[in-house]
């Protein structure tokens, strides 16, 4: 999530071992930047995360699964009894990385001040959201109510292992999140469109 890269990593590890900074200030800024994001994402999904739908929830759960996998992730789980999909797809799905990086340009800035703020300049400069080094793993709930079905997603980064004393968050940059919704909701919906068409 906190798509450090390479250089920067060097960077910290060096400071560290020289007594410029210390880790325990990088992780701080790190936690600092995931508990920021927790709160903008917890307001993104409430506002795009969830969509009613008047299909039926076999039709939702095979549109759902094609047009995830056209997005770039691969299903890990999939339980047509209890509605839920959990897929893995490599950062930054379902963006492409062109759409990602005009995108989460603010949320870099943001992320650079608040690491600078922790471990100094050098190191909040040496950030950058543009090496993609995590995978994004999407939780997709279908819920059968009375009259219509109700879809829910929920997206975290699930970064590789990070130095010893060192924990990378789980948070996406809030940007890529609430465009990344976006994306898969309309794409979701021209699967629906179209495949209502065929069948019909």
């Amino acid at each position: 999530m906190k798509r450090l890269v390479r250089v920067a990593m060097l960077l910290i590890t060096a400071f560290s071992i020289t007594g410029c900074i210390s880790m325990q200030e990088v992780q701080h800024g790190l936690n600092v930047i995931d508990d920021t994001w927790k709160k903008r994402n917890t307001s993104i999904l409430k506002s795009v995360g969830t969509k009613v739908y008047k299909i039926t929830k076999k039709e939702a759960f095979n549109a759902m699964s094609m047009t995830l996998t056209d997005l770039g992730f691969i299903v890990e789980s999939a339980s047509y009894e209890t509605g839920l999909l959990v897929l893995r797809g490599p950062s930054p799905a379902p963006l492409t990385k062109e759409e990602y990086l005009i995108i989460t340009k603010g949320d870099e800035l943001e992320a650079k001040e608040i690491i600078s703020e922790a471990a100094g300049s050098l190191v909040g400069s040496s950030m950058s959201l543009g090496n993609f080094l995590s995978d994004v793993v999407l939780n997709v709930h279908m819920l059968e109510r009375k009259k219509d079905l109700q879809i829910s997603l929920r997206m975290i980064a699930d970064s590789p292992a990070a130095p010893p004393g060192m924990k990378f968050g789980q948070q996406p940059p809030p940007s890529a999140l609430k465009a990344g919704a976006a994306k898969i909701w309309d794409a979701f919906d021209r699967n629906i469109f179209i495949n209502k068409k065929t069948f019909n």
